[in-house]
């Protein structure tokens, strides 16, 4: 499932507003680590972690992917060390699940309700009951019918998918469209409008230059552009990540540029970015380090022709580049292939990586606690 957030952040890319519920915590900081690789993308992107089966966000959606835990045995033949448990011990699960997230659909949206799993019990089973609640119909899905539909009356729209020779890569997997039943009493009204969100960050705004407004995190300041309150106020529910880190605070009143929205900065910021050609901006690369005359304190060094751009930290007129090394060589490989230079002219010295988004040692995080 970390794959298929990554995915419709590419579809929607970087406009609408993408919400990732992970029941397990460890899933959803992965899932939200994995997104901002994807810069722009990764701005309307919120990652939350709670349980699906009662979470309530405080507005509707166009589309909705209900993708549960199931007992797994369609992946039996890809994977045959797959363990599989009891379609009966989920079933009710779904059910709660499904119900919920039906209640998170738009007016003229669509739900897709997924398992990878054959047993009737977790897929048609749990299709039936939710549709003789009333209020949803399942929708047919025309490039699904060369799948096998499913199983009893009523379920053809259904979609199977069967490991067979026709979908020799794929495992046994299920799923059912919904949409709400306009015809039906319960049918119901317009989403709701989003509410706004809070502005902060103002100090590093003023700094680069920037308009509009950011969000924050926690230490992390991002370029979150949809409704951060629509989770506000929600029991059972943590908000992991939203939007794409843009700074994060170091110690009280002190900003770092985040390497993940380094580029996405620069395309905003109006102040503290400082353009390079491709030639220097290796040679920063290989040097880490230049003269910059500009005040102390953050700022973004931009890669001319390119969206290629590095956080980094000015001190007394030399200006520090903080972006990983694994990252720097990635840049170096592709400017030496676009430069027709040999690669092994690139290599820079082994370094510890100067910034990663990770907990605050024990004495920054006491300086944070007393600022409070």
């Amino acid at each position: 499932a970390l794959c298929l957030t990554t995915q419709i952040l590419r579809e929607l890319r970087g406009s609408g507003l993408c919400v990732a519920n992970y029941q397990v915590l460890r899933l959803a900081e992965r899932s939200y680590k994995d997104a901002c690789v994807l810069g722009d993308c990764c701005t309307p992107l919120l990652v939350t972690s709670g349980d699906p089966a009662s979470v309530k966000l405080h507005r509707g959606f166009d589309r909705v992917l209900c993708d549960v835990r199931c007992s797994n045995d369609g992946g039996i033949r890809t994977r045959p060390a797959t363990k599989t448990t009891s379609a009966k011990d989920f079933q009710t699960l779904h059910l709660q699940k499904l119900r919920n997230a039906l209640h998170h659909l738009g007016s003229n949206g669509r739900l897709v309700y997924a398992t990878t799993s054959l047993d009737p019990v977790e897929n048609e089973e749990v299709v039936a009951a939710v549709l003789a609640d009333g209020g949803f119909k399942l929708v047919e899905v025309p490039w699904a019918r060369r799948f096998a539909p499913g199983i009893g009356q009523g379920m053809e729209a259904c979609v199977r998918i069967l490991p067979t020779a026709a979908a020799e890569e794929l495992g046994g997997a299920f799923f059912a469209v919904f949409a709400h039943d306009q015809a039906s009493p319960q049918a119901p009204a317009d989403s709701p409008e989003e509410m706004p969100g809070t502005s902060c960050g103002e100090a590093v705004k003023a700094l680069f230059g920037l308009g509009g407004s950011l969000r924050e995190l926690g230490r992390l300041t991002t370029s979150f552009c949809g409704d951060d309150g629509l989770a506000e106020g929600t029991s059972g529910l943590t908000i992991v990540g939203l939007g794409l880190p843009l700074f994060r605070e170091v110690m009280p009143g002190s900003w770092q540029v985040c390497n993940e929205g380094a580029a996405h900065l620069a395309s905003l910021a109006t102040k503290r970015v400082l353009e390079q050609s491709k030639e220097d901006f290796r040679e920063l690369l290989l040097q880490r380090s230049m003269a910059a005359a500009i005040a102390d304190g953050p700022a973004v060094v931009r890669c001319k022709g390119s969206d290629w751009a590095l956080a980094a930290e000015v001190e007394a007129g030399n200006l520090e580049i903080l972006t990983a090394a694994c990252e720097a060589e990635r840049y170096l490989e592709l400017l030496n292939r676009e430069l027709g230079l040999d690669s092994t002219q690139a290599e820079a010295a082994p370094l510890q990586d100067a910034y990663t988004i990770s907990a605050p040692g024990a004495a920054e995080a006491e300086a944070l606690s007393d600022s409070k």
